[in-house]
């Protein structure tokens, strides 16, 4: 049984995170042969093991017209997925999802199933609507992350092959308790508009302990900006902006994990900080999701308004405040790896595509 993973890029990001720990964990059977066809040549910041082929499109857009390089691209797709190579072909992402399944009109491909990881709230992730809708009800199959997105998709695609499938997260070498570390707060993800990097500034500075310090994590549009406003509002010595970093080294030395985001569909971040008993202030962020916010008010962490600056402050002081109710929040963050069994992931996605070991 041989499969093929079609997406963007290893570069840093949620889908790169969780396709590549699949990638690695599915290669580990017998069995089963898995390659990664990636769109676009960029710094691969996820590593898979040498089981795992790696094909590389060689077409670069910056050097080719819009049109040119999208046929080119058909051209590659259609040329790596042909001729039965593959028995099943999973094509992770968003919009690229409709562009792949049009790449391989026409020719005798294996069944195609879309792995979509957007929020089912956010608008405008898919460039054409109405070439989303058809090709989703084409599909094989549809991988969704929540009921929710599962009933999104299904009013815009009647698609009835619809799984939903947590997202796997890397569990190896994780402490098996909570500790107490340096008195500093996390933010970890993109620096952009809908995670709300502005808002956690503006909460650090109406904090009233001054004690911690802030390690923003990610890169992004608004890089430069957030530092000029960390300046102006003279916090810049209590805030570091560290780019685009392997997130380990500072989720474990962190005390606290802050999620200000004005919107969240699978938040990994969150997941990946609970695991290590991180506690967290979260906005609501995920309310759509119903209970399942995987953050419980005041029981593994706090919640609180979204775009509310002074809230999280509030919030942001009062865990600093209480040092035995950071260490309760994160013994019960610790939980959620019972949710996120990695081999009954694994199992669920190969049931998911209709592979049967």
């Amino acid at each position: 049984m041989k499969i093929a993973f079609v997406m963007n890029s290893l570069e840093i990001g949620g889908i790169g995170s969780v396709a590549s720990l699949l990638a690695n964990w599915i290669s580990s059977y017998v069995g089963i042969e898995l390659d990664l066809i990636l769109m676009h040549d960029k710094e691969q910041f996820f590593k898979v093991n040498d089981k795992i082929k790696i094909i590389i499109n060689p077409n670069k857009r910056e050097f080719q017209k819009k049109i040119s390089y999208s046929f080119n691209t058909i051209r590659f797709l259609r040329k790596s997925i042909s001729n039965g190579k593959y028995d099943r072909v999973v094509v992770h992402g968003e919009w690229i999802t409709s562009f792949v399944y049009f790449s391989l009109t026409g020719i005798k491909r294996p069944p195609i199933y879309f792995y979509d990881h957007s929020n089912p709230l956010r608008k405008g992730q898919h460039p054409f609507p109405v070439l989303r809708r058809y090709t989703y009800r084409k599909a094989d199959g549809i991988l969704v992350l929540s009921d929710q997105a599962k009933r999104v998709v299904f009013s815009e695609s009647h698609n009835k092959n619809i799984s939903v499938i947590d997202n796997i997260i890397d569990l190896k070498g994780l402490p098996d308790s909570y500790r107490l570390l340096k008195k500093q707060a996390i933010y970890l993800g993109r620096l952009s508009k809908e995670k709300g990097p502005d808002v956690l500034l503006s909460a650090i500075s109406y904090l009233k302990d001054t004690s911690f310090s802030f390690v923003f994590v990610g890169d992004g549009k608004m890089k430069s900006d957030l530092i000029k406003n960390a300046i102006d509002k003279g916090i810049s010595e209590r805030v570091q902006f560290v780019g685009r970093q392997k997130p380990d080294q500072y989720l474990f030395e962190s005390s606290i994990f802050i999620l200000p985001s004005h919107t969240e569909n699978f938040p990994l971040a969150l997941i990946e900080a609970m695991s290590i008993g991180l506690p967290a202030i979260i906005t609501d962020c995920i309310n759509w999701r119903g209970d399942d916010q995987f953050i419980e008010h005041m029981k593994n962490g706090m919640i609180v308004p979204k775009n509310n600056p002074e809230a999280l402050a509030e919030a942001i002081d009062f865990l600093i405040e209480n040092e035995n109710l950071r260490g309760q929040f994160g013994r019960e963050a610790l939980k959620i790896r019972e949710r996120f069994d990695q081999d009954r992931i694994v199992q669920e996605f190969l049931t998911a595509i209709d592979i049967h070991e």
